[in-house]
């Protein structure tokens, strides 16, 4: 029995000995497993790396790709927009081109309008001289067959003193001579017209209207357009015959300073105008009146205007400003009509005064009119005052002493 207890220890110690060796064992393997796995995880991660690496230098490469790109797009960029540059300078150019090429055209027509309208002045100067003689004609013959028939009814009167061959014969070389003497005193009786006198126009806006024509010379005619301004004036100048004048004066220009109209604008306008009178009158000789001071209106840059183009154009200028303003610098108001515009007789009459120290437009009376239709002390006194050549203290004219003003 003791035995058998024995061999039972025996085998059970052996059981408890067997054991640990069997976890160790277990142990063992599991370390091998654990450095397999070890070095799997190892080898997993060099190729993680590995295509971390490659994938990095992928990432970089397309980077370095993309800021290509993107430099190569700017480049581009760059170069379309100096091509549009480029295109907008070429355009701006051959718009300057175009527009002068238009500018030189359109001075071209103006420079040919303006020739045409000087050969139709020509010839219509022309025309009208040949009309002119020819209405002279009836004149002339009426004239020529007056002096034939008075040289025969005087020669008839002599005629009944002798015989009848002698009336023969003198009838003949009576009438022979008759004949011939009108050809060398046809000048006698030639009647010439009036347009071969000097006439001078005045012509403007309603600021002459104030002007009384019997104070005026007999060949100084005068043309009021009411509310006028330049480019109005211009056409009435257009459609006007103005061939037979020597002289125009214009007073015109305060309509359109009381517009406000841009300094530039009334230059071009009043340069047109004057060429249109140049035009259809090449010899005629222009003055140009000022424009007159008024109320709320700055007058000044358009007188500056018209004295800078008068050497330009070469016509007078008649000076207005300094007898129209005071020393104060205030109209004077004896020259004007409450509007402050519209001039009152005093200051037509300053008017006409500034327009005669350029232009002789007033009446100079001759004495020996008055003597013969007048009695001797009538006469005497007349003379003295048409022989005045001072100017009438009391309506501005000359001719004549203020005691004789038929103002009074």
């Amino acid at each position: 029995m003791k035995n058998k207890e024995d061999m039972k220890e025996i085998h059970s110690d052996t059981g408890i000995v067997s054991q640990p060796l069997q976890n160790v064992n277990e142990l063992l393997q599991a370390r091998e497993n654990i450095t397999q796995d070890e070095n799997s995880v190892k080898s997993l991660l060099h190729q993680l790396l590995d295509k971390t690496d490659s994938l990095f230098e992928l990432v970089k490469s397309i980077d370095e790709q993309r800021i290509e790109d993107k430099q190569d797009f700017q480049n581009k960029i760059n170069q379309v927009n100096d091509r549009i540059t480029a295109f907008s300078k070429q355009m701006c150019t051959n718009d300057e081109h175009q527009a002068e090429h238009l500018r030189e055209i359109e001075n071209s027509v103006k420079l040919v309008k303006i020739e045409q309208d000087k050969h139709f002045s020509r010839v219509h100067n022309k025309i009208q001289s040949l009309s002119d003689r020819v209405k002279d004609i009836p004149s002339r013959s009426q004239c020529i067959a007056k002096h034939v028939t008075l040289e025969m009814e005087k020669s008839n009167e002599n005629i009944e003193y002798r015989n009848v061959n002698i009336i023969n014969h003198s009838n003949t070389s009576s009438t022979s001579k008759a004949l011939d003497q009108p050809q060398t005193k046809r000048t006698n009786f030639q009647t010439f017209p009036d347009d071969r006198k000097d006439k001078t126009l005045i012509i403007g806006s309603s600021i002459i209207k104030g002007i009384d024509a019997s104070k005026i010379g007999k060949d100084v005619h005068i043309r009021t357009n009411r509310g006028a301004t330049v480019p109005i004036l211009t056409e009435k100048i257009r459609k006007s015959n103005i061939q037979h004048y020597t002289s125009i004066i214009l007073v015109v220009g305060g309509n359109d300073a009381s517009s406000r109209i841009q300094p530039e604008a009334f230059r071009e306008n009043y340069e047109f105008m004057i060429k249109t009178l140049r035009s259809k009158n090449p010899s005629i000789d222009i003055a140009v009146s000022e424009i007159c001071p008024r109320r709320n209106v700055n007058t000044d840059v358009y007188n500056t205007i018209l004295h800078r183009i008068s050497t330009e154009l070469n016509f007078k200028i008649i000076k207005q400003t300094d007898a129209f303003v005071s020393r104060g610098g205030d109209l004077v108001s004896t020259y004007y009509h409450r509007d402050g515009i519209h001039l009152t007789n005093q200051g037509t009459i300053q008017l006409l005064r500034n327009i005669n120290r350029v232009v002789n437009i007033f009446i100079r009376t001759n004495s020996s009119q008055s003597n013969n239709e007048n009695n001797e002390q009538h006469g005497k006194r007349q003379s003295i005052v048409n022989t005045f050549n001072g100017i009438c203290f009391n309506c501005g004219f000359y001719g004549h002493h203020y005691k004789d003003c038929h103002t009074f």
